[in-house]
């Protein structure tokens, strides 16, 4: 599969195959999902150390994201993460917004961001995703923001008033 290569507006400029991404270089047009229950507990991945990304490697990012694939719209990229990653049937994912993003390891996204209400029972699975309160998320923005990735502090500080 083909993953957009997009300039900092978002528009498409090319696509270039999974298999040869450069995940530090290439500016991707990413989707990314926070996911919470009705009760308002969040879930949050916890990005793999043998992952893609070795700077995030560990911390705590988006309960589900992917890259948007040629001929994909953003709420299929956002249903497919939430399948892929989270094991759940998620067709009412809510658009957020996009925008363009640099982190401070340089790394460049423009991003759709998504919210998505989950069952209560999916707050414990996969193993890699962890469950955590509204106060949690903000407890750890101000004492422990190294746990977090930079996606996630971007995404949560520009839409935690809708998340």
């Amino acid at each position: 599969m083909n993953a957009q290569l997009v300039n900092e507006a978002g528009e498409v400029v090319g696509y270039k195959d999974r298999q040869t991404i450069d995940r530090q270089l290439d500016l991707l047009h990413s989707v990314l999902v926070i996911a919470k229950t009705a009760d308002g507990v969040y879930t949050l991945s916890v990005i793999p150390i043998a992952g893609h990304l070795p700077a995030f490697a560990g911390k705590l990012g988006a309960s589900a994201a992917t890259f948007l694939r040629e001929g994909e719209t953003i709420q299929q990229a956002a249903v497919r993460a939430c399948s892929e990653d989270l094991d759940i049937d998620a067709q009412a994912v809510i658009h957020l917004g996009d925008r363009f993003y640099e982190y401070v390891n340089g790394m460049r996204r423009f991003v759709s961001a998504f919210s998505a209400e989950i069952p209560r029972s999916k707050t414990v699975l996969p193993d890699q995703v962890q469950a955590f309160s509204r106060p949690d998320i903000e407890a750890i923005l101000v004492e422990e923001q190294s746990l977090l990735s930079p996606s996630l502090v971007a995404l949560w500080n520009d839409y935690r008033e809708v998340l």
